[in-house]
């Protein structure tokens, strides 16, 4: 029984399949990139702990504190209050001392008239270090300072609610999924999306430009293979690759996030098995897109810089949803589905935030990114049928 031949676009698959697992710049960006999410992860996880663990406390220096008694007992709930050294304000300009606390001489009798009382806040407003300290004892001078209003309100025999107009109660009906999920969910599938362009980079230039400068383009279209094959097993090899980083950098950045404590900051992400799977299942056409546009990009260079020249500033567009999600989150709307990468940033957001995204949503991202991919290899065929 005879054998069937082996079709040309799967030869070729083969080819360059080996060609890229023997290319160390090839095996580097495809799981090099990868290991950044983890990095990103504990980067995330080390400014949760900066916000949600108890911070030190900060050091605030008086001077005159002797007369404002109350408000220094106040300042103490979140300050640690120390005596103003002698020449503090040229200690201040020095870097010795954050912030200084100037409580003046008529302090006490301005405050028995009923009087505003005034004190001086000194600092260096530069040092990143004496604006928190500032922040923090204008918020507790202004919390002192109403409840003294309160008290003078009530010694004459006047309802404090009085002044009090109109009253806000806030009721925050969002799930915590939804409770900066957008933001960690933007900037994790930023990465995500990314890996489709550049865990293939190497591959695909190594494929197209780096073929003309060995000197095997031209043997390879002399054979008997058809130009299509070609083009599709070049393809087929790309998106391996480039999928292959996709799974990869999706289950090292996404799942380290399900294992972190995000809900001490509010945050609860839906990242299951299952949820990264349908998250795989929508970047694949987004692979195949990214894999078709390089190859056609590269296909028009003559050198493997020219075409690493090109295809880095590819690198730029799948960022530029990811950076504008995380910016200033949009509601989904259906046009978005027409646009690769940011359908795919949409889709993500979405899936890990636990919101529900309807099939015709889920089609249409996918089958843009198809019909993108199509015009690509068709674009490159005609590239490749021009050269004799």
């Amino acid at each position: 029984m005879s054998r069937r031949p082996t079709p040309p676009s799967l030869v070729v698959l083969k080819k360059e399949l080996i060609d890229g697992v023997r290319d160390l710049r090839s095996l580097f960006s495809a799981f090099f990139f990868p290991l950044l999410g983890p990095l990103t992860i504990g980067l995330v996880a080390i400014n949760i702990d900066k916000v949600t663990n108890d911070q030190e406390i900060e050091t605030l220096y008086v001077e005159g504190g002797e007369r404002a008694p109350a408000l220094i007992k106040r300042l103490e709930q979140d300050l640690e209050i120390q005596p103003a050294p002698a020449d503090a304000e040229q200690k201040i300009r020095d870097g010795e001392v954050s912030v200084l606390l100037r409580v003046p001489d008529d302090f006490l009798e301005r405050s028995a008239r009923g009087e505003p009382a005034v004190v001086e806040l000194i600092s260096d407003g530069s040092k990143p270090d004496s604006r928190s300290v500032t922040s923090d004892v204008e918020e507790a001078v202004a919390a002192y300072s109403s409840e003294l209003g309160v008290m003078r309100l009530l010694a004459r025999g006047v309802d404090p609610s009085l002044l009090r107009g109109v009253s806000v109660d806030r009721v925050d009906v969002a799930p915590p999924e939804r409770r900066g999920g957008d933001i960690v969910g933007a900037v994790a599938g930023m990465f995500v999306i990314i890996s489709a362009f550049f865990c293939n980079l190497y591959l695909v230039i190594d494929a197209t430009a780096a073929e003309r400068e060995r000197k095997s383009w031209e043997p390879l279209l002399l054979t008997a293979a058809p130009r299509g094959a070609i083009v599709l097993g070049k393809w087929m090899a790309g998106l391996t690759f480039g999928y292959a980083g996709v799974i990869a950098t999706a289950v090292l950045t996404l799942f380290p996030l399900a294992w972190l404590d995000l809900e001490r900051a509010g945050i609860r992400l839906l990242i299951t098995p299952g949820a990264v799977a349908v998250i795989l299942v929508h970047l694949l056409p987004l692979a195949a897109f990214a894999s078709a546009a390089q190859l056609l990009l590269a296909s028009l260079t003559r050198s493997f810089k020219e075409a690493q020249t090109y295809l880095s500033l590819t690198m730029f567009v799948p960022m530029i949803p990811g950076m504008w999600m995380s910016i200033d989150p949009l509601p989904a709307a259906p046009w978005m589905m027409a646009v690769p990468a940011l359908a795919q940033q949409m889709l993500l957001t979405r899936t890990i935030s636990g919101e529900a995204t309807p099939i015709l949503w889920q089609l249409g991202a996918a089958a843009s990114c198809m019909a993108f991919a199509a015009l690509a290899l068709v674009g490159m065929r005609w590239v490749v049928g021009r050269e004799q």
